[in-house]
């Protein structure tokens, strides 16, 4: 009972360290630095809230946190990238299971972004900046947070919580709700949350960190792409609802269901 309790306690030691290091002690020590800078260096009465509202901060925490959290991992050995490598290599490294996941990831983009829309949260806009991306951003983005984010949440919160109960569901809800947790607007929570169970499912059955990640990297690279080519936010919600939108909307499902049935036939060791 007491290693089972403590299966428990290592899933939520990974989930706080994030929260720690990437959403308080980064960003509460760059913003302090800054201001520090700003007001005894540059002698500059700039305001706090100003500092608050620097894109290039926010660039710098995110790149920092999520580096600093994939240092640490990586230097402690604190997460196995595939826990049954010898056992299977072929998970690693067989195309037709990669192309499947990837397949996967692409063609749930638009069913997930399309049941987000239906929530209509309306928070989308008050997220996204008039400036756009810079390349530091997307870096962030794109590569150093899906890593990190990968290694914390399946790596660690999943596997662990699955040592804890052996119960598939439970562990992958679970830290999808958690993943989720980590984003700031509702519409995020769930497009986090939903793409959360895929990346869970995926590392339940493969116990593979680096696909969790590929999966995670395409997404994000899909919403930059989205962001860079700004279309009307307005006019968003009916251009989903169109009738071709749905019956792609339909296709994709398709090959969702298909994918799945190829990672499942590709992935049979017990997880």
């Amino acid at each position: 009972m007491e290693r089972i309790n403590s299966n428990l306690f290592k899933a939520l030691k990974f989930y706080l360290f994030y929260v720690l290091v990437v959403l308080i002690t980064t960003p509460l020590v760059v913003y302090l630095i800054s201001f520090f800078v700003e007001k005894y260096f540059f002698e500059s009465n700039v305001s706090f809230n100003l500092i608050l509202n620097n894109g290039i901060l926010d660039d710098i925490i995110l790149i920092l946190g999520n580096l600093f959290i994939i240092l640490m991992l990586v230097k402690k050995r604190a997460v196995i990238i595939n826990k049954f490598c010898r056992r299977t290599a072929k998970v690693s490294f067989d195309k037709e299971l990669l192309l499947a996941i990837l397949i996967l990831e692409l063609s749930s983009i638009l069913p997930i972004n399309l049941l987000v829309d239906c929530l209509n949260f309306n928070d989308f806009t008050s997220s996204t900046s008039d400036s756009g991306l810079s390349v530091a951003a997307v870096v962030g983005i794109c590569l150093l947070a899906p890593l990190a984010e990968e290694m914390v949440m399946r790596g660690g919160v999943e596997e662990y919580l699955l040592r804890w109960k052996p119960n598939a569901f439970l562990a992958i809800l679970i830290s999808s709700l958690l993943f989720g947790a980590l984003h700031l607007y509702p519409s995020l929570i769930s497009a986090a949350f939903l793409n959360g169970l895929l990346y869970g499912w995926v590392y339940y059955r493969s116990r593979n960190v680096v696909l969790c990640f590929l999966m995670h990297m395409v997404n994000n690279v899909a919403s930059c792409l989205a962001d860079w080519l700004k279309p009307d936010i307005g006019t968003v919600f009916d251009i989903f609802f169109q009738t071709r939108v749905i019956i792609i909307t339909m296709f994709c499902v398709v090959f969702m269901v298909a994918s799945i049935m190829i990672i499942k036939k590709k992935t049979l060791q017990k997880a």
